[in-house]
């Protein structure tokens, strides 16, 4: 077995990034440079997600961040947690669990907010295809869509935001 050892650039990656997902179909929404990573918001569906490369890395992000909305739905949610309701909160994992994607929860000033649903791609590698991205991001969205259902049986309002970062 041949180990490719050779890896695409920087600029490389984004054009075929850019390509591929408007071969598919997919509107960037913006693209970024902030020098310490880059990356595209689109849109997927009617979900806002970030693809996002660190600088120095050789791999990229896909994430979709689910929020719940208002304080009465963040106390519900929490006091999941804070009881140690091991049902309620194995449950939530499972919703947000799948083989092909991870997840975190968002804490913001000690309280669970929401959720980041992320699968990660290997762009600056010969091998990577239009299908490995297309794979990625319905991954994602597949997770992010039983997330929002199961979280909207609990906390009833929820929404999809573009965070700063993941």
């Amino acid at each position: 077995m041949k180990l490719i050892t050779d890896k695409r650039t920087v600029g490389e990656v984004k054009e075929i990034l850019k390509s591929f997902l408007t071969d598919l179909g997919i509107q960037i929404i913006e693209e970024m440079d902030r020098g310490y990573d880059w990356g595209f918001w689109i849109k997927f569906g009617n979900f806002p997600l970030l693809i996002q490369n660190q600088k120095d890395v050789y791999y990229s992000v896909i994430a979709l961040h689910l929020s719940v909305i208002n304080e009465k739905a963040v106390a519900r949610l929490n006091e999941m947690y804070e009881k140690n309701d091991t049902l309620a909160v194995f449950e939530l994992n499972r919703a947000f669990t799948t083989p092909l994607t991870g997840f975190s929860r968002v804490i913001e000033h000690g309280s669970v907010t929401g959720y980041v649903i992320t699968k990660y791609i290997f762009p600056y590698h010969p091998g990577f295809t239009i299908e490995d991205l297309d794979a990625a991001l319905q991954a994602v969205v597949s997770a992010g869509c039983i997330g929002v259902s199961y979280l909207k049986t609990i906390v009833d309002e929820v929404a999809l935001e573009r965070p700063h970062s993941i």
